[in-house]
């Protein structure tokens, strides 16, 4: 049994162990610091204004809601200057005080077109390659 487990990494078996256990992933602290930095890159880049009629899709790990789905665009209907503030409760939430600068619309599961607000800083412009 010990051949059997030299050619798996002290890693990899804690990892199948945490999964066994009901946890979804385990990631080493090198990569949990790599994608906290790449994150926040993402989060706080500069970017014109979107206008009414753009199309975005959100930022690679960066989709608080729902919906709509990573890849399916929203079209811009108006990015307000002066965010709303959500008005979440509880500052265990991840909406908490979430600024809400962008009004968009998608096509929902139903076919029907809904529009949500969201934090602009969580999109970029669609394109389609």
């Amino acid at each position: 049994m010990s051949d059997e487990l030299s050619d798996i990494s002290k890693a990899d078996l804690i990892k199948a162990l945490l999964i066994e256990r009901g946890r979804r992933t385990v990631v080493d602290k090198d990569s949990i610091v790599s994608k906290l930095s790449a994150l926040h890159a993402a989060y706080t880049a500069e970017q014109e204004p979107f206008r009414s009629g753009d199309l975005l899709v959100w930022k690679e790990g960066l989709q608080n809601k729902k919906m709509p789905p990573y890849n399916v665009p929203v079209i811009v209907i108006e990015q307000i200057p002066t965010p709303i503030f959500d008005t979440e409760k509880s500052s265990g939430s991840a909406y908490f005080r979430e600024p809400l600068n962008l009004v968009a619309g998608f096509i929902d599961d139903d076919g029907d077109f809904v529009i949500f607000h969201f934090d602009s800083k969580r999109f970029k412009k669609y394109s389609e390659a």
